[in-house]
């Protein structure tokens, strides 16, 4: 293909996965716009519902990522028998897992609040929202497997769509739920999880009707209750080392904010300016990892060395451009951050202000850290030296120096700033040079011809 093409080809596939990325952030920020209407006990029992359902989706989001790349590698080599069995073998291992935990914890819902430090109010006022959005867990997750499986398949669009229709639909539903309208009661909390749980409904049945009807791999129903030992093994060799580096990725999260409440409430303020402010920025680069997966695993999977390279190349290119232009962006945010929050202090202001320029200037790092942690690499199949560079660089760098910076030579916030940073150069350090030596794609044995030494 010519660069021109590829460039096309990426961009066919990264605008409509960011944006739909900035879309299902929405799901969880309607909610809490809403029920913040309501009081602080609702509101907490709100975030901390979505706050759980958050890990716990990111870490069963390994399926979704196992699918994408199975497809794309099936779909490159043309085996529309093997798209159709990869496919379900994800749905099937998607169900399996998730029905006993969400059951479980619809049965237990204000034990599990409790359990999370809600206080007995919150609990008592949340207890039947978690029961219901814990209800939405098989479909959230089966959902994000066949979001993964469309893309593979070249089609980032239909998601961006049906994304944008659930959260439209989400939040007329809230309102007229949760405050009623004529003979419709005001349900409360209640009614935000009847709108949710309504929403995922719909997302998941669209998406099942789509990729049924995709158009570019023929897809045999009985493949999504059909067991295939094969398929399934291959899956979770793939999708493990996947969920326990977001696994290790959610408890170093979690450190770091622990040693950031060590420092007070300024620094928790702070922080939650900075996270809030560059995540945006983050989503709209986001869908180059997915445009990456998919485009090198169909040339993988077809056996177009040649072919993979050069879309390995343009999309860390068009990574770099990227974060550079949305990193400059970012930086001038912090001219205008004291509009946005104008009741905190200099002192929060002065943290927050210094937080959003460090990120700024190292938005290269890792908007490339996820091109090639989550698009590249696994891509090739490589999701194990993934998990080993995540635990060397969270907590063999990451966290001790954070700790060093921060507390023993007393930084303070700035120190915890640095010490993250300097956790995504020691991630791209060896992630890039795995990329270099072209080892990443020898993981999954398939029928490709011996590889150039380099790129």
């Amino acid at each position: 293909m010519e660069t021109r093409e590829i460039r096309k080809a990426i961009f066919a596939l990264a605008v409509p996965a960011s944006l739909e990325a900035v879309f299902q952030m929405g799901l969880g920020f309607v909610d809490q716009i809403v029920i913040a209407q309501m009081g602080e006990a609702p509101l907490a029992a709100v975030g901390l519902t979505n706050s759980l359902m958050f890990v716990v989706t990111l870490v069963l989001g390994a399926l979704s990522a196992g699918t994408a790349i199975l497809v794309a590698r099936n779909q490159g080599r043309q085996d529309g028998v093997g798209v159709s069995r990869s496919i379900g073998s994800a749905i099937q291992v998607s169900v399996l897992l998730t029905v006993p935990l969400a059951l479980g914890a619809a049965v237990l819902p204000e034990q599990m609040l409790r359990l999370l430090g809600a206080a007995p109010d919150v609990a008592e006022s949340g207890r039947e929202f978690f029961r219901l959005i814990a209800l939405t867990l098989p479909l959230s997750v089966t959902g994000s497997v066949m979001v993964g499986a469309l893309r593979s398949l070249g089609d980032a669009r239909t998601p961006m769509f049906i994304t944008f229709m659930v959260v439209v639909c989400n939040t007329l539903l809230n309102l007229v739920l949760v405050f009623g309208l004529g003979p419709i009661p005001a349900l409360g909390v209640v009614g935000a999880a009847c709108a949710t749980v309504t929403s995922q409904v719909l997302r998941l049945g669209f998406l099942s009707w789509r990729l049924l009807l995709n158009g570019r791999a023929f897809l045999q129903l009985r493949h999504w209750v059909e067991p295939d030992r094969l398929m399934l093994t291959t899956l979770l060799q793939l999708s493990l080392p996947i969920a326990m580096t977001q696994i290790l990725w959610a408890v170093g999260n979690l450190s770091y904010t622990l040693l950031g409440v060590r420092l007070g409430t300024t620094a928790i303020v702070a922080t939650q300016m900075v996270n809030a402010t560059e995540g945006l920025f983050l989503m709209f680069s986001s869908g180059l990892s997915a445009a990456a997966l998919t485009l090198v695993g169909q040339s993988l999977g077809a056996g177009a060395l040649d072919d993979m390279k050069a879309k390995a190349r343009q999309v860390m290119t068009l990574g770099l451009g990227s974060s550079i232009l949305f990193g400059a962006v970012l930086a001038s945010m912090s001219l205008w951050v004291h509009f946005f929050y104008p009741t905190v202090s200099q002192e929060t202001l002065r943290l927050a202000i210094l937080g959003i320029m460090l990120n700024a200037l190292f938005q290269p790092a890792k908007v490339l850290n996820m091109i090639l942690g989550n698009g590249l690499l696994p891509a090739g199949g490589d999701t194990r030296f993934i998990l080993f560079v995540d635990v060397i660089a969270v907590y063999m760098v990451g966290l001790p120096l954070v700790w060093l910076l921060a507390f023993v030579l007393d930084m303070g916030l700035p120190g915890i700033f640095i010490g993250r940073l300097a956790e995504e150069v020691v991630k791209l350090a060896f992630l890039f040079f795995r990329y270099r030596t072209l080892r990443w794609f020898h993981v999954l044995a398939t029928p490709e011809p011996a590889l150039a030494p380099s790129l």
